[in-house]
């Protein structure tokens, strides 16, 4: 289901064949960088927050994976992300180290074929796409198989580093639609999202507060609108100390998620207009600055580079149970809670855009009556990919096929439709936390402005930390911002018709 606004992508990305020039919009400044914990090389678990499926064994999936016979090629992976978890030098635990090999010689094995995983040379996470594209413009690319970030793929496609599946994929029902990245113009192979993203909060906290129900109760009974939410905190301030606050969202991603449960995207999917000028968008804003400026969210200490401190704050204070009672955490981190405190999740509160029925609020389940614009984001995922080349040692969909047996992602395939969002194993089972999470995961959406490789002018922290005028920040924004994805070939230039900037 490829938009206009992608193909408007591809064209562009055909004219930026550097890698200079095409990282991540300057927004990225004002993000906390939300890169999870398995992405160091060889990381004993997989991202927590991606869907997968553990323990099946050879015997149970020889059914779902033909065997395909590669003829004793050498194929090399990329050590990292999700598929670092597989290999067998990744980790100290020998238990771990025993069971990873089994697999990996059960594979090796099935397919004759010898995998190797290499390491890349790069010293921090975020450099890993700039030495992909090194290697491989120097023709001696890294691996022939990676496991690539939604993030990396701009980069990594501008350059051709990595084979366009289309045609491949073309009348191949084998996966769920959900399961392959179709982005930028082409297809890029299986994947699998990043999500579980939303409110985290310390149950502790809550109940030391006096709260008559926590967060999730409150969501459940269809009680988290704007004004029932910010009726909330208040409460929940009054009974906490000076130096407390009940809530932490950075700014950007207050932007990112935030918006999608009030009914609107950042950008226009179809088209790429940017939606700073939205009337919901701009509730949406406006009502995170209202509760920085009456104390009810906190704003964060600054960091070395004398910026906001969006990163470290909320491990600082909320992941180390002081301060903060709930704030957006990714799944992999609230995972690393569960032994710290009584840990609870809720989706974000909803605003003017979005409907309820209003004769079930207050009683449990009124939330299953949201209207169908509530939605939850998320902005990144995985891909396996194949360097381009490979496709010379064996077919590619042979290869997707085994690389979905070693990465155990039999949920991913269409015989196991609806099987693919699993519990969080960090919330306690048959609550109504755990219920949400599963209903914000079947509300996610894939929120591609987070991808976009422009330098946009957009600020967060100053209108929302500095009581800025959220309207003429976004205005003016919005003039500079759709300026370039017009020029980028992103956005047609009949969608951009400039606004005057309020005073």
């Amino acid at each position: 289901m490829r938009k206009n606004f992608i193909k408007g992508l591809a064209l562009a990305l055909a004219l930026c064949m550097g890698i200079v020039g095409c990282g991540s919009n300057s927004s990225s400044s004002e993000q906390s960088s939300n890169a999870p914990a398995s992405t160091e090389a060889g990381s004993d678990e997989g991202t927590e927050g991606t869907e997968g499926t553990e323990g099946t064994s050879g015997s149970e999936t020889d059914d779902l994976y033909p065997a395909y016979d590669f003829g004793g090629i050498t194929l090399t992976l990329l050590n990292g992300n999700d598929l670092g978890s597989r290999n067998p030098a990744g980790t100290e635990d020998e238990f771990q180290k025993e069971e990873r090999q089994e697999w990996l010689d059960y594979i090796q094995d099935k397919y004759n074929v010898v995998l190797e995983f290499v390491d890349s040379p790069a010293s921090q996470w975020e450099e890993t796409p700039q030495e992909i594209v090194n290697a491989y413009t120097a023709g001696k690319p890294l691996a022939d198989v990676m496991d690539v970030y939604y993030n990396w793929i701009f980069p990594l496609i501008a350059n051709g580093v990595i084979a366009d599946m289309t045609d491949l994929f073309e009348g191949d029902d084998t996966y769920q639609e959900s399961h392959v990245l179709e982005m930028l113009g082409g297809t890029w192979g299986i994947c699998s999202a990043i999500a579980g993203e939303g409110l985290y909060y310390n149950a502790d906290m809550i109940k030391a507060a006096g709260m008559e129900y926590t967060p999730a109760e409150m969501f459940d009974m269809g009680m988290w609108d704007y004004d029932s939410f910010y009726e909330y905190l208040v409460q929940l301030k009054s009974n906490m100390a000076e130096d407390e606050y009940p809530l932490f969202v950075a700014p950007y991603y207050w932007s990112l998620f935030a918006s999608a449960a009030n009914g609107v995207h950042m950008m226009d999917d179809e088209t790429g207009q940017l939606n700073y000028l939205n009337d919901a968008y701009l509730e949406t804003m406006e009502f995170i600055q209202r509760l920085v400026n009456e104390g009810l969210a906190a704003i964060p200490d600054m960091d070395e580079s004398g910026g906001y401190n969006n990163w470290g704050y909320p491990g600082n204070t909320f992941d180390a149970g002081v301060t903060v009672a709930m704030a957006h955490r990714a799944a992999w981190q609230a995972a690393g809670l569960v032994d710290k405190f009584e840990l609870g999740y809720v989706p974000y509160p909803w605003g003017s855009n979005v409907t309820i029925d209003e004769s079930k609020v207050g009683e449990s389940g009124a939330y299953l009556t949201l209207s169908d614009n509530y939605e939850s984001s998320y902005y990144d995922g995985q891909v396996i990919t194949f360097t381009k080349g490979v496709e010379e040692k064996a077919d590619l969909m042979q290869l997707t096929s085994m690389m979905a047996e070693l990465m155990k992602w039999d949920n991913f395939l269409s015989v196991n439709e609806g099987a693919s969002i699993e519990p969080a194993s960090w919330l306690e089972t048959d609550t109504i936390d755990s219920d949400l999470y599963l209903f914000a995961r079947g509300r996610e959406h894939l929120e591609l402005y987070n991808s976009i490789d422009l330098e946009f002018t957009i600020a967060f922290n100053g209108p929302v930390y500095g009581n800025q005028s959220i309207r003429s920040v976004m205005q003016s924004a919005y003039n500079a911002d759709m300026a370039l994805m017009v020029e980028a070939g992103y956005a047609d230039e009949s969608l951009f018709n400039p606004v005057e900037v309020e005073e």
